[in-house]
């Protein structure tokens, strides 16, 4: 939670930064006000959570960390509405240790979301973008390696011999809501995302999203 607050501070300052900065600007050709449509590159931070459910019972395990960077590009559907798709590459990672124990947890895959969005223009070149939508994972690469002294050992998540009947699968659906603001040639956004598949037969996948962007 103190690297939430953290990130959500810095997204704070970073909006306000570029609130003021976008005054400035107001001769660009380039503006994320609107419902006129853009393309975006972005840079992100995930707080994310593995949950294991089964016969009506459910575990959460905190203290992971996903980073990501992607591409979007969003065009007008109708009045207010944009259509939005794009592609991301994520990492998650996390790493603790226990017992003398050093565990190291990744997880590669590309993520390829589609969003509807709405635009409510707020004056002073600053929009607020509410979406929601649906995303697919192509999981690429995943393991986990242990390791005590001179001594380590690999597991492979997607890996049957490794996994037995929780290996994990290479590609989940999921879902994402939340809000972003432009302003200027930037943005800032924040928003949920969970599975709606499960990407091994107990588990599911979520994340606090954190992110800034930047029309191109």
């Amino acid at each position: 939670m103190k690297a939430l607050h953290m990130m959500l501070a810095a997204a704070a300052i970073f909006a306000g930064t570029m609130t003021a900065s976008a005054q400035f600007m107001g001769g660009s050709s380039r503006t994320t006000s609107g419902a006129d449509g853009y393309s975006a590159i972005w840079a992100g931070y995930a707080p994310t959570t593995f949950k294991y459910s089964d016969d009506g019972s459910s575990v959460s395990e905190e203290g992971y960390n996903t980073f990501s960077i992607g591409w979007t590009k969003a065009t007008p559907l109708q009045s207010s509405l944009l259509g939005e798709y794009g592609v991301f590459a994520d990492l998650t990672y996390k790493k603790e240790k226990d017992h003398g124990v050093t565990t190291t947890e990744t997880l590669l895959g590309v993520k390829v979301p589609v969003n509807v969005l709405y635009a409510l223009p707020l004056g002073e070149g600053i929009t607020l973008y509410p979406y929601a939508g649906l995303n697919g994972k192509l999981y690429l690469l995943g393991s986990a390696k242990a390791k005590h002294e001179d001594e380590s050992v690999s597991t492979n998540f997607f890996s049957k011999d490794d996994m037995g009947d929780e290996v994990y699968k290479r590609f989940t659906i999921g879902y994402q809501i939340g809000l972003r603001v432009g302003f200027g040639n930037y943005f800032a956004s924040i928003g949920y995302t969970d599975d709606l598949t499960k990407i091994a037969d107990y588990t599911t996948i979520n994340k606090i999203e954190i992110g800034v962007g930047m029309l191109f």
